[in-house]
């Protein structure tokens, strides 16, 4: 009878924390992976808009925490992580969505199918904007509640019926919504970034309003 020769089984840890750390990159990988899931079914349109925002934006969020393991790792950050995995080129959707964009796409895309009630929308797209300045005034340099204000703000820009996806508005809080999510909940904007922020929030705020009163004539 042949020998039945078997594999010697990798070691993957040898004490409760690098296991519990080995558990942690398993659980970012797995977010990466229903994201690029996720983000192939938006495009083949299996799934619809409103299931996709809230599935990913649940995924985005989940990111953001599960992104700290990699401060305690060898990895220098997300890309970095799924490059010595050789895993970047299975997640190039998930990698644009969670690295790059940080926001589902239907937060940056318009979707024309769509009829808003514009005076609510215009309504919501306002206070939006009054909020995001008025938490600069206070001096709130959060990166986690500014986050939170703008990509509200950048949502209803969204929706705003007649607002194209090159709107310089909606470029302006996207830029920013990126290098916020770029940055850690914990961090803090400069004070020249805040400066900048408010400057390009009161600039869009002036242009948004110049577009819907252009639109109604």
């Amino acid at each position: 009878m042949a020998s039945i020769t078997t594999r010697p089984r990798i070691k993957l840890y040898d004490n409760a924390r690098e296991r519990n750390a080995i558990n942690e990159l398993a659980d970012l990988y797995a977010i990466f992976k229903a994201t690029e899931h996720l983000e192939a079914s938006f495009s083949r349109d299996a799934i619809t808009k409103d299931a996709y925002t809230t599935a990913c934006s649940k995924l985005i969020s989940q990111f953001k925490t599960a992104e700290h393991t990699l401060e305690n790792s060898p990895h220098a950050n997300a890309t970095a992580f799924l490059q010595h995995y050789n895993a970047a080129s299975d997640c190039t959707r998930a990698m644009r969505r969670l690295i790059q964009e940080g926001v589902p796409a239907t937060f940056i895309h318009q979707d024309h199918s769509v009829t808003n009630n514009t005076q609510i929308v215009v309504a919501e797209t306002v206070t939006n904007f009054i909020t995001v300045i008025d938490t600069l005034k206070l001096n709130i340099l959060a990166v986690d509640e500014l986050t939170i204000r703008m990509v509200d703000l950048m949502a209803n820009l969204n929706r705003t019926a007649g607002m194209p996806d090159d709107f310089e508005p909606k470029l302006k809080v996207h830029q920013w919504v990126k290098l916020l999510q770029s940055m850690s909940a914990t961090d803090e904007i400069t004070e020249d970034q805040a400066r900048q922020l408010e400057l390009d929030m009161n600039t869009s705020y002036s242009t948004y309003f110049q577009s819907l009163s252009q639109n109604n004539q």
